[in-house]
């Protein structure tokens, strides 16, 4: 999915999800989402920085954090192929 249709929700040390973003999509304790930025490029940067904040900050395994953002096409085309 497009960075721009994306919303990350996450519960502090717990689950972290990525749903194409709607009126009626289910929002956990905190969510993220990148469709007010001038480009894609701008997006992902902050996208890196919510991962930071998701993992370090709010105590969210890494390797979840990093499956559920692989749902995003600009996340996942930025990694390596054996990741």
């Amino acid at each position: 999915m497009n960075i721009k249709d994306a919303v990350v929700t996450w519960v502090v040390g717990g689950d972290v999800q990525v749903f194409r973003r709607s009126l009626n999509m289910p929002l956990l304790e905190r969510w993220s989402y990148y469709s007010g930025y001038n480009s894609d490029l701008d997006a992902l940067i902050v996208l890196f920085a919510d991962f930071v904040a998701i993992t370090v900050r709010d105590g969210c395994s890494p390797l979840v954090t990093h499956k559920a953002l692989m749902n995003i096409d600009e996340y996942s085309d930025c990694m390596a192929i054996d990741v």
